[in-house]
């Protein structure tokens, strides 16, 4: 049941960008390392939750995290071209 409702919830392009705001927000991708122990636990903390959902996003539909990671480089370029545009 779990892996149909990743599946349904990556068919939809405001799902998807949630989830592409929630890997990008905990790091998923980066390093935890702080300046002190208590906000690399912190930073561990919210890359924990970003490896649990890639785990569960790849698991239902497998290549779905690389392709969010796509978009997110497609949203971010759209922006920036955006504003030199102002």
């Amino acid at each position: 049941m779990e892996r149909e409702d990743f599946r349904a919830a990556l068919r939809h392009p405001q799902t998807r960008r949630i989830f592409r705001r929630l890997l990008a927000s905990s790091n998923v991708m980066g390093p935890s390392l702080a300046v002190d122990g208590q906000n690399t636990a912190y930073n561990e903390g919210l890359r924990a939750v970003g490896l649990w959902l890639a785990l569960k996003i790849e698991t239902s539909a497998p290549g779905e995290v690389a392709a969010l990671m796509r978009e997110s480089g497609d949203d971010l370029m759209a922006h920036n071209l955006s504003h030199r545009e102002k």
